[in-house]
């Protein structure tokens, strides 16, 4: 594993702690159980495919401005898709668990092919 890989793992790990810490401050009442999970759903549907998305622009895209943009665009992709996947007959309960795996097998599909050529 490269360094600049290495480097953003970390930054997306500490960028996971402070939502779970936030999401803590802010749900004050509910247990750290329950926020936690919460930070990680949030975290898993919007914020990492979102960045993997981004991650192909890494050179033009400072970290930041992928993890705001790619969380905007995660959501947008999420929803729409999870519209049309319902339409089809995909029950709504698998969503959370496919839309953002694909996301990430197809950016990590791109970010391969990039590498290649």
């Amino acid at each position: 594993m490269d360094k600049a890989l290495k480097s953003e793992i970390i930054k997306l790990s500490l960028m996971l702690v402070v939502l779970a810490v936030v999401m803590k401050i802010v749900f004050y009442k509910q247990d750290l159980i329950s926020t936690t999970r919460t930070a990680l759903a949030l975290f898993w549907m919007f914020a990492l495919p979102g960045y993997a998305m981004l991650y192909y622009w890494k050179e033009k895209l400072d970290f930041a401005e992928r993890i705001v943009i790619g969380t905007a665009a995660a959501a947008a992709v999420v929803s729409i898709a999870s519209y049309y996947l319902g339409l089809i007959g995909l029950q709504v309960k698998y969503h959370g668990i496919v839309l953002p795996a694909a996301m990430l097998i197809i950016s990590a599909v791109i970010m391969k092919k990039k590498k290649v050529a």
